[in-house]
């Protein structure tokens, strides 16, 4: 599945289940209400319990005020809140998703760099001999 595909398939859900739209509800929990994040990384197969920060920053590469930024910039003003209004959050959605187009949902995580942690130091076995740095003649 792309990025865009998700993003898509949770605004259909919204759409179709506006009563499961929380704005404050910020985990993917399935069957549960959810924020707009939160239910993108539902639709991207992302585990129970992730944030909606995590969503953000690792399916779309940005923080979720940066998504909710964007969100708020393609919504007409009608004087409601673009992160509340459940009847254009699907729309704005779906303009944000264009971004996304053909992006496959694990790309980000291929790029990302990974922390490989140092090597071990080589164990010391308590029958070693110790061999000093110098010895003396």
């Amino acid at each position: 599945m792309n990025i865009d595909e998700a993003i898509n398939k949770a605004a259909d859900h919204i759409e179709r289940n506006p009563q499961h739209y929380s704005f404050g509800q910020g985990q993917v929990i399935r069957g549960h209400r959810a924020c707009m994040l939160a239910r993108i990384g539902e639709m991207a197969g992302m585990l129970e319990g992730t944030g909606h920060d995590v969503v953000a920053q690792r399916l779309l590469g940005m923080g979720p005020n940066e998504f909710y930024s964007q969100i708020a910039q393609v919504t007409p003003l009608d004087g409601t809140d673009p992160v509340r209004n459940v009847r254009t959050i699907p729309k704005a959605m779906r303009m944000v998703a264009k971004q996304f187009i053909g992006i496959p949902v694990n790309v980000r995580e291929i790029f990302e760099p990974r922390i490989i942690p140092p090597p071990a130091p080589p164990a010391i076995h308590v029958n070693d001999p110790v061999i000093p740095d110098e010895v003396p003649f």
